[in-house]
């Protein structure tokens, strides 16, 4: 028992010092992070291996010979017509008291079950993989695709042979790769709608993977979740393992040539073309579309900071969710309560207005870091529509008309802002729980107890460009 004790003391303190590690170096070094964790499991797999001679050994002495003592009789006196008689009555010993609950065996059993299920989980997820490569996809040639995979594969660097092959099977939601000695690159049966770019940037983001060995990392975080899986840091580690690893993977697709605006259009669309399809799949492959943090990956290929040295976004709420929300309510007409908003449409007002701040944040970043300048709420529509490429998103789902963009802020440098989580972008106009969008590229529903905050966010002004023409006369947001 002291052996588990010390496996378990030493596997806690690495996983809260690559936590904390982690969290030191998260803004801006997905390599990093990744390299941490890597270690870290890397580190608690061996820490069994090492228990044997780093726990000091209990020494059990056993005495070569074991004296057998006569039995003890109680003698007692019994009176007779000839005399007293004495009769010895022998003294039985007492049964030793019963062994309790064996603690160690139950928490031993219920480790093995949870370990199990872990493994059985990764060993299903591989399977699946080996039938969709066996009997649900073909291979395909440059030809196919239309692109010069030789080329593509020197701009990310790999070296070694890799496949690439399509799916036959309408489930499989995204591109994804796997494999350890020659990796297969596995695209959607979709694929041949992509556009050449898309295929392009997909291509591009899997291969980097096969560069990086991120299925390897995988499989080494897999096994440490297996033997650690009550340890809820172990689970996080795997997470942002993972997750570092997409970004990472984003970066090399960028340092390839890809423009960012255009990769980040195309990985939100891709978000969006996912409606029901299983991503279950991509639990086990690595896949470009894995994460459900897709908006810290375009915060990451949007961000100033790293193109030109300015502050970073703030991490935007869960856009791929919300992405997943507005394809699911598309077309429902929910009947409102005068007075109160649904759940339902304030989730899709969420989402809509997340996607109007992206897509503005993508004309900037296309622009030197200033906001799309417009004089008219019609103007402001048009210039991110390229970025967005759905009508459907500018309206409230309120039936209140659409989502005003904030003309002030129209002309402004990102660099100059002073306060961009406050600083308002785009609003909906509504009295109760308006959906609002920040500066920050964070958006939230405005609730009754932050009204007056609104209200003072409403009356901010910004420093504009020299040549920006004055605000229409008069001009207020309708909300």
């Amino acid at each position: 028992m002291s052996a588990v004790l010390w496996v378990l003391g030493k596997a806690l303190a690495i996983s809260v010092l690559a936590w904390l590690a982690g969290r030191l170096v998260m803004r801006g070094r997905p390599a990093a992070v990744h390299v941490i964790w890597g270690l870290a499991f890397v580190a608690m797999l061996t820490l069994p291996f090492l228990a044997s001679n780093a726990v000091p050994k209990a020494t059990i002495y056993v005495p070569s010979a074991v004296k057998s003592e006569p039995a003890h009789y109680d003698v007692e006196e019994s009176g007779t017509a000839g005399g007293s008689v004495e009769r010895a009555t022998p003294v039985m010993a007492l049964p030793e008291e019963e062994a309790g609950v064996d603690w160690a065996r139950i928490l031993m059993g219920g480790w093995l079950v949870g370990a199990l299920w872990v493994i059985g989980r990764s060993l299903s997820g591989l399977w699946s993989l080996r039938s969709l490569r066996v009997r649900a996809s073909y291979a395909l040639e440059p030809e196919d695709v239309g692109l010069d995979l030789g080329a593509l594969s020197a701009r990310v660097g790999v070296r070694r042979p890799w496949e690439l092959r399509q799916s036959t099977s309408p489930e499989l939601a995204t591109a994804m790769t796997w494999g350890l000695w020659r990796p297969v690159v596995l695209l959607p049966e979709d694929a041949d709608l992509w556009t050449a770019e898309r295929r392009e940037a997909v291509l591009l983001h899997e291969l980097a993977h096969v560069r990086r060995r991120d299925f390897a990392s995988q499989l080494l975080a897999e096994a440490t979740c297996a033997l650690y899986w009550f340890n809820p840091l172990v689970w996080f580690g795997a997470r942002a393992m993972r997750e570092a690893a997409e970004i990472a993977a984003d970066r090399s697709v960028l340092d390839s040539g890809v423009k960012p605006s255009t990769y980040a259009s195309e990985l939100l669309q891709m978000a969006a073309g996912l409606g029901g399809r299983s991503l279950q799949l991509s639990l086990t492959g690595v896949s470009v579309m894995y994460s459900s943090k897709i908006e810290s990956r375009i915060q990451s290929i949007l961000s100033p900071a790293r193109q030109r040295g300015f502050t970073t976004l703030q991490t935007l709420a869960s856009l791929a969710l919300a992405v997943v929300a507005v394809s699911a309510l598309a077309g429902v007409q929910v009947t409102q309560q005068p007075g109160h908003r649904s759940a339902r449409d304030k989730a899709v007002a969420l989402a809509n207005v997340k996607q109007l701040g992206l897509a503005t944040m993508m004309y900037a970043a296309d622009f030197d870091d200033v906001i799309p300048y417009a004089q008219s709420q019609e103007t402001a529509c048009s210039v991110i529509f390229p970025y967005i490429k759905n009508k459907k998103v500018y309206e409230s789902p309120s039936g209140s008309g659409r989502f005003q963009f904030n003309l002030k802020v129209g002309g402004v440098n990102m660099a100059d802002l002073v306060s961009p989580s406050e600083s308002l972008m785009w609003i909906e106009p509504v009295k109760n729980e308006p959906a609002v969008a920040y500066l920050d590229g964070h958006a939230k529903i405005i609730t009754a107890d932050q009204k007056a905050e609104f209200a003072k966010a409403l009356k901010q002004t910004f420093k504009r460009r020299k040549n920006s023409k004055p605000l229409p006369k008069n001009y207020s947001i309708k909300w």
